[in-house]
């Protein structure tokens, strides 16, 4: 009985684990991003790996446009973003 009750105790963990990470995921996007305004070593890997979170930005209603790029701009002097990551490829806009 024991075993069995210690393998049903990872499923819970698994979905946890399933369902926080794209939380994480956009929710780290702000800090990425006003860290990679200021520092352009790191500028081509943000584009990289946060161009869906821009796409979307781009590509959503008016009202989930701007509160992404509110939140993306939060940090960044004078509320500026140097470019939203649009494409897998690096490929980016001004906002």
């Amino acid at each position: 009985m024991s075993e069995v009750r210690r393998n049903a105790g990872v499923w819970p963990w698994i979905a946890t684990v399933v369902l926080a990470l794209p939380i994480l995921y956009v929710a780290s996007f702000g800090p990425a991003s006003w860290y990679a305004n200021g520092h352009a070593e790191v500028m081509p890997a943000f584009k990289t790996f946060y161009w869906p979170v821009g796409w979307t930005a781009v590509n959503s209603p008016a009202r989930l446009n701007r509160m992404i790029r509110k939140y993306a701009t939060y940090g960044c002097p004078d509320n500026h973003m140097n470019s939203m990551p649009i494409g897998p490829s690096g490929d980016a806009i001004v906002p």
